[in-house]
């Protein structure tokens, strides 16, 4: 059955993990894409300083420059995509943090996850945040 639109995918913590992986992969591809946008955002701020008192070469690079960086923009874009395809919010690129829409004692919760950790262990109610995690363990209707 397909869940309507809107209404998040629950996942257990085995669902949950079981995504990790793909999701281990994407999240890296963001986090390196992310600092590259960046450097190149800076090289099209130091090229607009001088591109309209200089040569069309410069102007050309800024052209190329902002080109690129749409590129990058884009794929940044596609990633984001596919982590919410599966089901997973992704709430901060720069720690790789991702929750996933779960169940706590029959409470929707995040089930939450940050790049790096081997497994799905913690979680938090949908209100609160990171800081605010508590441990699944110890929960049996996780």
């Amino acid at each position: 059955m397909n869940t309507p639109i809107n209404e998040p995918k629950l996942f257990t913590v085995e669902e949950a993990n079981k995504v990790l992986p793909v999701l281990q992969e994407i999240l890296k591809e963001i986090v390196s894409l992310k600092r590259k946008i960046e450097n190149k955002q800076a090289e099209i701020d130091a090229l607009e300083i001088i591109a309209d008192e200089t040569t069309p070469k410069v102007r050309a690079e800024l052209i190329e420059r902002s080109r690129e960086f749409n590129e990058m923009v884009d794929e940044f874009n596609k990633l984001i995509r596919q982590i919410e395809n599966t089901g997973a919010v992704l709430k901060d690129v720069d720690q790789g943090l991702v929750d996933f829409y779960g169940t706590v004692e029959g409470k929707m919760v995040f089930l939450c996850w940050k790049l790096g950790e081997a497994q799905v262990a913690y979680w938090h109610d949908i209100e609160s945040g990171f800081a605010n995690r508590k441990a699944i363990e110890g929960f049996g209707n996780v």
